[in-house]
């Protein structure tokens, strides 16, 4: 992963997800940039492009909380809602 997101930037983290059972590769990981523009890049040009056989995928990941669901303070799960 290293020399395949190096170029965009500088890589403050970069780690291949794997199988408890087995230790082999779970078929993605996780990439942290210095700067946010060079993640952005990096998802652009990367995205759909043939790695190793298969197609690339680049997602770039929001801070917790800000994706909606139970880790926002504003959301409330269907049975705890008051209805009027």
């Amino acid at each position: 992963l290293q020399e395949l997101f190096a170029p965009f930037g500088r890589l403050t983290e970069c780690r291949v997800a794997t199988s408890r059972e087995t230790g082999r590769s779970r078929g993605y990981g996780f990439v942290s940039f210095a700067d946010a523009s060079d993640a952005a890049a990096a998802s652009r040009e990367l995205t759909g492009r043939e790695v190793r056989g298969r197609a690339c995928r680049v997602e770039v990941s929001q801070p917790r909380g800000s994706r909606g669901g139970r880790a926002d303070p504003a959301y409330s799960p269907p049975s705890a809602r008051a209805d009027p």
